[in-house]
């Protein structure tokens, strides 16, 4: 991902926010929650990647539906924006068919599924990512090899 605008403004739940891949292309994400718990960590920020693309940073909002996401729901904390790989371009609320019915994450240490609370699932539900606060680079890796870019250098 490219850097775009280092920002310590707060980020809110409902935000919608691109990010650059070497392509030089628009794509966008939103932030679903900002309340999400992995284990003892709270107040993470729950996001969406979306397949949606532009040439300028006006995002189509049209495009971004749970059924439209290029990975899985990601969890991380406010350094993508810190360091300027997001930067929130639209703002408003997340209505419920914004959402996914159900979010599952992975832990490979654990051996469990977990939702963004943090509970116990039962069965895997798709799509389903990896439990854990994820970093903006991870994420980059993440949306790259969904991309077909070659990942950025260690």
């Amino acid at each position: 991902m490219r850097i775009l605008e280092p920002t310590r403004k707060s980020v809110r739940e409902g935000d919608v926010f691109t990010y650059v891949m070497p392509d030089a292309k628009h794509r966008f994400g939103r932030v679903v929650s900002n309340d999400a718990q992995i284990g003892p960590m709270t107040a993470c920020q729950l996001l969406y990647f979306y397949d949606a693309v532009s040439e300028s940073e006006k995002p189509p909002l049209d495009e971004l539906r749970p059924s439209n996401l290029l990975i899985a729901p990601q969890m991380t904390n406010r350094l993508g924006w810190r360091r300027g790989y997001f930067k929130t371009v639209w703002r408003g609320p997340v209505e419920p068919e914004m959402r996914l019915e159900q979010h599952c994450f992975w832990s490979a240490t654990r051996k469990m599924y977990f939702d963004e609370s943090s509970n116990v699932l039962p069965r895997p539900v798709e799509p389903t990512g990896r439990w854990g606060l994820v970093s903006y680079r991870m994420i980059d890796n993440f949306l790259s090899r969904a991309l077909g870019f070659e990942l950025a250098p260690e």
